[in-house]
């Protein structure tokens, strides 16, 4: 799961690299190619010539990821202003054009990504970084044997926060499924709000990054992520209100807990290991499961879904620089009917492993008791 707000941390100095043009898109995934912006003097090639490929790109991207730009509408401007760089930054002005036809056929070349981590999906270099590790370091296929030292306790499932019960208090759940009407603070700008559906889309200024400490001029010195300024400073970005619960028994009052179950076919075998990523979204229930992922040993995706919100509940912000979700519309399932599709994948013996997962399980109100928490392994040396 990702939220707005990161907290800070601390970055070397690096060293001053040399000066490049930059460029910037201007907005809207549906204004057409994002439009370059670089110093014509300093640029080696003219900018008119830029532009036209940059445009080219574009359209090649767009008509690649045909089927992913509805879950992250800005990728195929992103992608093409990245492509155009790295095409720049190793060409000059007589072969700038060759090299752009070359990548643009290449591209052309590639299998229609069907989800975003799928090996089409990037800039030349990053899809040729990304099959040389694939040759260098072939799969390994896990086993549950092989992951049982690195299988959290029931102690530290609590610990981390993990639900492992449903204490007798909380009641069936579900009685509370929204918080509309009520005052809480905002998780961005730490104002006190109503929530309701549909709010002002200029009531909250923020920061969408980080704070970061980085040595500028020889002091150390707190610097926003998004836009580069010294904290503290008013927010650089508008947007609406959102606040975030994480207390279980709250979250069993929106959406009951339950533990994973088998297979509701007795003939159908669950997984024995799984990899699991939730995409959030703020709602007026706090923040919502927007997207589900679930892939195999064999890194293959087994469940990739949308989902649906529960019936009473509205979106507040889709969050979209961080969930990649910006829109529920060709959702098929709510997440009921996804716990009941999940249970012919996962079951109460299947090793769940993911990234400070509580934060999936929590948003898919999920109990289970065989946890690998990423952010828990230690690095081992191995004769693997």
């Amino acid at each position: 799961m990702e939220r707005d707000q990161q907290p800070m941390g601390d970055a070397k100095a690096t060293p001053k690299a040399k000066a490049v043009p930059t460029m910037k898109s201007k907005p809207t995934p549906t204004a057409g190619p994002p439009v370059l912006q670089a110093s014509a003097a300093a640029s080696k090639v003219p900018l008119t010539d830029r532009q036209q490929m940059l445009g080219r790109l574009y359209a090649q991207f767009t008509t690649l990821y045909a089927q992913i730009l509805p879950r992250k509408p800005n990728l195929a401007s992103e992608h093409a202003l990245a492509q155009e760089l790295e095409i720049y930054n190793k060409t000059n002005a007589k072969t700038y054009r060759n090299g752009t036809i070359n990548v643009l056929l290449s591209i052309k070349k590639r299998t229609s990504p069907t989800g975003l981590s799928h090996p089409s999906v990037g800039t030349e270099r990053e899809v040729n970084s990304r099959a040389a590790a694939a040759k260098e370091y072939p799969a390994v296929l896990l086993t549950p044997d092989e992951l049982q030292t690195a299988l959290l306790t029931p102690e530290q499932l609590v610990l981390w926060g993990y639900v492992t019960l449903i204490p007798e208090e909380w009641g069936p759940g579900g009685e509370e499924p929204n918080h509309t009407g009520k005052e809480v603070k905002c998780e961005r700008c730490e104002t006190n709000f109503t929530v309701k559906p549909n709010p002002s889309e200029n009531e909250c200024q923020y920061h969408w990054g980080r704070i970061w400490a980085k040595k500028i001029e020889g002091k150390r010195k707190k610097i926003y992520t998004c836009c580069q300024l010294e904290h503290p400073i008013d927010g650089c970005t508008q947007g609406v209100h959102v606040f975030y619960e994480n207390d279980s028994a709250t979250l069993h009052k929106r959406h009951p807990f339950s533990p994973t179950e088998g297979p509701i076919e007795e003939e159908k075998e669950p997984l024995p290991i799984v990899a699991i990523d939730c995409e959030m979204i703020y709602t007026t229930t706090g923040m919502s499961v927007a997207r589900v992922s679930v892939v195999n040993t064999e890194g293959e995706a087994v469940f990739d879904e949308l989902i649906k919100l529960d019936p009473s509940v509205d979106v507040l912000d889709y969050n979209t620089r961080f969930s990649g979700v910006s829109s529920l519309e060709s959702a098929t399932m709510d997440l009921t009917e996804a716990r009941t599709a999940l249970r012919s994948l996962i079951g109460p013996d299947t090793i769940i492993i993911g990234h400070a997962g509580e934060n999936d399980l929590k948003t898919l109100r999920m109990i289970h008791h065989k946890v690998v928490d990423t952010t828990q392994v230690r690095t081992k040396t191995t004769s693997r």
